[in-house]
């Protein structure tokens, strides 16, 4: 809970800062890529992560590593700090609050959708306009797949959720049949 309370709080100084002074898609851009750099490299992440690790060795990894990956003076910064913090095992969580607060921005809504199998981009898009169109914002949909609902879609559109899958039309036949009631 403390680290997705520090999470946030970096991404809303981040976002203070660059929101003012420059540009927030650049700069989650920027975060993305260093944040996945960190993440997709296990030696990486552990050398930066490890107790056993000087802070001076850190600093100097950290250092390196935003010469190869040149990003502006803002972010550069906030990750030198998560570092001195020794807070950059949140760095997921950093980037995923950041983003949140770029997609609030902009009016965009995260939906996700669930199908029993893989649904075609076309198809993605289909109900991508359609989510968008019920609740009124742009919506950004990540396809989930799970055989459990046995046909239909869920779709997570923020705290609402439409449930149009199979295995939930069965169960509300089933609690109709145990009840007694009809299903006319």
């Amino acid at each position: 809970m403390a680290s997705r309370a520090s999470a946030r709080r970096y991404a809303r100084a981040l976002f203070d800062v660059v929101s003012k002074s420059g540009d927030v898609d650049a700069a989650l851009a920027e975060l993305k890529a260093l944040g996945a750099a960190i993440t997709s490299h296990a030696d990486l992440q552990k050398a930066l992560t490890s107790p056993g690790v000087p802070l001076g060795a850190k600093q100097n990894v950290m250092r390196e590593l935003l010469a190869l990956q040149p990003i502006s003076k803002v972010v550069a910064r906030l990750v030198t700090l998560i570092v001195e913090n020794d807070d950059i095992d949140e760095i997921a969580e950093i980037v995923e609050a950041f983003e949140q607060r770029v997609m609030d921005l902009h009016h965009v809504v995260r939906a996700e959708i669930t199908s029993a199998v893989p649904l075609p981009p076309d198809k993605v898009q289909a109900i991508e306009a359609s989510l968008a169109a019920a609740a009124g914002v742009r919506v950004v949909v990540t396809p989930q797949v799970d055989p459990a609902i046995l046909g239909g879609i869920v779709a997570k559109v923020g705290s609402r959720v439409y449930d149009g899958s199979i295995a939930r039309h069965l169960a509300r036949i089933r609690a109709r049949l145990v009840s007694g009631e009809s299903l006319q």
